[in-house]
């Protein structure tokens, strides 16, 4: 995609030199531009509706203006009800431009539309318009919710292309129909005048969308005479025309496309149009000057050296007073990341393999998700989105687009203009130049954290005094099996701050004045928890619930939810069969199943002490050595913090005397230096291996000592030491994994049925220059006959994919 620096501007066809007031657009632009940047949400959903019980997967990127966002670290998506309550929030980190998370939808949940709103705190600053919304349809042919379709009210509106009706001269007017919920309404009528005859007529030719040509004359009144849907009829008066005005219009010839500003009935020399400014993502594109006196003036548009996206054309007078305004789509294509996507192995049988490979034309980063649906048992939607529409279309427009995907499936002249009336019939959701040149812009008060950020005071218990100018050993664990030790600064008011954590859920924090073993350290946070970031003047939902539309019967509905509460029921029974047979186990077998990883470490003999089941192990002693000291007769001990030797069976070499023991933390190689600053009430397992451990450097002659800190739920199950403070953190919302089952083995007589919709879902796809293909494989579920593969992404350089192929 181009990028365009700031001061970038063409010339087109007569430019003459400008006052210095007529710089005043130019440079408030600037401050728009580096003050109010744009951010833009795109959300990738595993798949387009869901029943009852089921769990919605998907995928966030984000843009700000040509490129992948930075001006965020944290969103919130809520899932909201037709009532406008938000059922669930998870508040997710945003990694690389990118951020991925789940809903599980309840089994009792109302068949109704629900509405997935998404924000950051940046966004916050310009209110619930500038946030992201979708509805998704979510179906539970067992609940009592009243689906019936109230009857419908229309509503018809009436555009003019430039703003404005100007009388003498040849007007566009366009117009949009469509009912209570925002759905198009098709419509026919006629223009009359206030004798009832007919000027023209008009017909709606794209989802209530169409445009008419009128010539007004000054202080008559115009009545469009409406039809919708060959019942309802709706008369619109049109707006009243101005005896003196400015038009702007598009016109496209030969391939070629140009404006044509109009200003035969202006003779007020201060209301003469003097320049048109184009502008896209906050930056001007051309601007071009009129000479004096000239009333029509036309000129071509560079549509070839344009980046792809809206544009905004603007005609101002010399005093830099808007007069005439029209959005325009670019579309040159320049914004698609070429891509193949290829098949490796494809079949439709029961429980078959299928692998896919997706290559980018260029060695760019990239990040990508990608969704395979059941596409015979999908309940079809009217109207849909990709990356593309939203990120070029409907983020920049007000109000609701129908389905905006449509505009892009194609390269037809009937999709252009199509998508040139969704330019006339839509507001522009970005500032206006009223509000721009008069500098009435909302102020930035809502700051993005940088992630998970601790800030506060730093006390000793005992004297309350705050500490100074000093140094804390924080060792952190969190509950997705995390961790890491930290060495805090303290300023000399006693102040610290921790910025930039990410962990999901919660994680324990021990705090321990390392140079003060017998002083406790008490840390009194001032910085508020990610949830509550959120929920600062969080504005209120309002949006009118739409009605459940379909296309299929209520039959596949109720076929599909007791589809759905078979597979649940059957991972209900496979879990539980996996939960006895573990309970067969010993409690410290088990506990060495969840921590131990590699094969080295479980494959050795070796001796292991459990300090999460042993119910007398002691935890206040300074440091792990110190507790194992005399507790293991093959270990000798000496030393003390900072200085410690580890020595096995009295292990030696002939040249350099006693060995030490090779040394390992969480299974990475580590220094006595680094485990003495561990509370013992955060080690879960120490295991002991003899000379000659394979996992060791040399074949470890000294022996080899692993130990491990807890994770999770353990962590709660300890007393810190005397001199430790602990601190719960609030992390981000965990992520469910999406289960893919290995049908490799084929279907047996005893297998439970698959009756899975989305058969595959992987949100993490990456590209990097080096490797610019990526590939996935999935396994089919059974009586599935067609598929669908949906693949989204973004490239570094903000390029987008949207790849869809159905099989079948």
């Amino acid at each position: 995609m181009k990028r365009f620096k700031p001061t970038l501007t063409f010339i087109l066809l007569i430019c003459i030199s400008l006052s210095i007031e007529a710089q005043v657009p130019e440079a408030a632009l600037d401050n728009v531009r580096n003050n109010y940047a744009s951010e833009k949400i795109f959300i990738h959903y595993d798949k387009a509706c869901y029943v009852a019980g089921e769990t919605i997967w998907f995928k966030a990127y984000f843009l700000s203006g040509f490129l992948p966002s930075t001006l965020s670290t944290s969103i919130s998506v809520d899932l909201v009800n037709d009532s406008g309550r938000v059922t669930d929030r998870k508040i997710l980190p945003i990694i690389n431009s990118v951020a991925n998370g789940s809903f599980e939808l309840p089994r009792n949940a109302g068949q109704k539309n629900y509405t997935v709103r998404a924000y950051t705190r940046y966004l916050m600053n310009f209110g619930k318009n500038s946030f992201y919304y979708q509805q998704i349809p979510l179906f539970n042919p067992s609940s009592q919710t009243n689906n019936s379709v109230p009857q419908k009210e229309f509503s018809f509106y009436l555009l003019p292309e430039s703003g404005n009706l100007v009388a003498g001269i040849n007007n566009v007017v366009a117009f949009k129909c469509t009912d209570q919920w925002g759905y198009p309404a098709e419509a026919k009528g006629n223009v009359i005048n206030s004798s009832g005859a007919i000027i023209t007529s008009f017909s709606s030719a794209h989802d209530g969308m169409g445009k008419f040509n009128v010539t007004p004359v000054a202080g008559e009144t115009y009545t469009a005479v409406t039809r919708v849907g060959g019942a309802s009829e709706i008369n619109k008066i049109l707006p009243a025309a101005n005896a003196s005005g400015t038009s702007l219009s598009i016109q496209k010839t030969n391939g070629k496309t140009y404006f044509v500003v109009n200003s035969e009935t202006v003779f007020n020399e201060n209301l003469q149009p003097a320049y048109i400014l184009a502008v896209m993502e906050d930056a001007v594109i051309f601007k071009t000057s009129f000479p004096d006196g000239q009333k029509n003036f036309k000129g071509e548009i560079p549509v070839a050296s344009i980046p792809g996206g809206i544009m905004q054309l603007t005609v101002f007078t010399k005093a830099n007073q808007p007069l005439a305004e029209r959005l325009l789509f670019i579309n040159n294509q320049d914004y698609v990341a070429g891509g193949k996507l290829s098949t490796e192995l494809v079949s439709t049988d029961d429980r078959a393999k299928n692998s896919y490979s997706f290559e980018l034309a260029d060695s760019l980063s990239g990040s990508f998700s990608v969704s395979v649906t059941a596409a015979d048992k999908e309940i079809k939607q009217i109207g849909t989105d990709n990356i593309i529409s939203r990120f070029l279309v409907t983020n920049d427009l007000k109000g609701y687009v129908h389905n905006p995907a449509y505009y892009f499936e194609g390269d037809e002249e009937e999709r252009k203009n199509n998508l040139d009336l969704v330019m006339l019939t839509n507001g522009w959701r970005k500032f206006s130049w009223n509000e721009i040149l008069s500098a009435r812009l909302p102020s930035v008060t809502y700051k993005d954290a940088g992630y998970i950020t601790l800030q506060g005071s730093a006390f000793d218990e005992n004297s309350g005094k705050r500490l100074s100018e000093t140094s804390l050993s924080v060792y952190i664990k969190t509950k997705d099996s995390l961790n890491d030790m930290i060495i805090l600064p303290v300023t000399k008011e006693g102040t610290f701050n921790l910025p930039g954590l990410i962990f999901r859920d919660t994680a324990t924090m021990f705090i321990f004045n390392s140079g003060s073993k017998n002083k406790r350290t008490v840390l009194q946070p001032a910085t508020l928890t990610i949830s509550a970031l959120f929920n600062v003047a969080s504005p209120s939902f309002m949006v009118s619930p739409m009605p459940l539309r379909l296309r299929d019967g209520t039959e596949k509905i109720k076929n599909l939810y007791s589809s759905v509460l078979s597979n649940l029921e059957n991972k209900s029974i496979l879990l539980s069969e996996v939960k006895l047979k573990a309970n067969t186990k010993s409690a410290t077998r088990l506990l060495e199943e969840r921590y131990i990883k590699s094969a080295l470490f479980s494959s050795y003999a070796a001796k292991t002490l459990d300090l999460v089941n042993d119910r007398n192990a002691a935890n206040t002693s300074t440091n792990i050595f110190e507790y194992l000291k005399g507790r293991l007769s093959s270990v000798t001990i000496t030393g003390s913090a900072g200085n410690y030797f580890i020595n096995y069976r009295n292990s030696m070499n002939l040249s350099s005397g006693l060995l030490s023991m090779d040394l390992f933390l969480d299974e990475m190689p580590t220094s006595t230096l680094q485990v003495a600053t561990i509370p013992v009430s955060q080690i879960a397992l120490v295991k002991v291996f003899s000379s000659g451990f394979v996992g060791s450097a040399g074949n470890g002659p000294g022996g080899a000592m692993a130990i491990y800190t807890k994770r999770g739920d353990d962590t709660y199950n300890v007393t810190a030491m005397d001199n430790t403070f602990r601190l719960k953190l609030e992390g981000y919302s965990s992520v469910k994994e999406f289960f893919s089952p290995d049908h490799s083995s084929g279907k047996t007589a005893t297998s439970n049925m698959d009756y899975r919709t989305t058969l595959y879902w992987d949100p993490y796809l990456q590209t990097d220059p080096s490797n610019k293909k990526i590939s996935f494989s999935f396994f089919n579920a059974d009586q599935v006959k067609k598929f669908k593969i949906v693949l989204e992404g973004m490239t570094a350089d903000g390029k987008l994919v949207h790849v869809e192929r159905l099989v079948e």
